[in-house]
């Protein structure tokens, strides 16, 4: 039996213009996510990638009888990820006095999972339609993701953004720092 307290996890967009899309709920939980930190000796830096694998299917939509799911099945789901690929490119501008005569701001994307909100930027997205009907209408699929975390120079302009990342940074450490204690149990 599900637990009532089960989060999902999500992409979305930091601000709070009308403009932002939506938040991208994940119909199910990442099957897997791998993250991968690279040292580049070029640039003296290391960068963050997080991959997960997303699992779309239509019986979900089905035992809701939602009218939508019964007639396009899951593509609607595909397109608003596809759409968020897009829309991370778009310049937004501050709330308030500094926006309107404030330079545009890019847009800052955030994976929400768990206690874990992380800037990112999605480098890749392969959709894999695995099952369709007899209108060849999408049941069933997966999107492998490929994120960037942001750094710090990418994220100096926007406040949020910035925030979010030692956020992140903050959850980690602690994290770690809670190591002798598991260790110990």
């Amino acid at each position: 039996m599900p637990s009532a307290n089960l989060s999902k996890a999500s992409l979305h967009f930091l601000g709070n213009s009308r403009d932002l899309p939506e938040p991208f709920i994940f119909q199910f939980n990442p099957e897997s996510m791998t993250r991968v930190q690279s040292y580049s000796e070029k640039n003296k830096k290391i960068t963050e990638t997080i991959r997960l694998r997303l699992i779309f299917n239509i019986m979900h939509g089905l035992s809701d009888n939602n009218p939508q799911a019964i007639e396009h099945g899951i593509y609607p789901l595909l397109a608003a990820l596809e759409e968020y690929v897009a829309e991370q490119d778009k310049l937004i501008r501050l709330p308030g006095i500094l926006g309107r005569l404030g330079p545009k701001l890019q847009r800052v994307m955030v994976l929400s999972y768990g206690e874990r909100s992380i800037p990112v930027r999605i480098v890749r997205l392969n959709i894999k339609e695995l099952v369709h009907n007899a209108q060849l209408t999408p049941l069933h699929a997966t999107a492998d993701l490929s994120l960037r975390v942001l750094g710090e120079s990418e994220l100096s302009g926007n406040p949020q953004g910035k925030a979010a990342l030692e956020n992140y940074r903050k959850y980690r450490k602690t994290s770690a720092n809670s190591l002798t204690s598991l260790i110990h149990l």
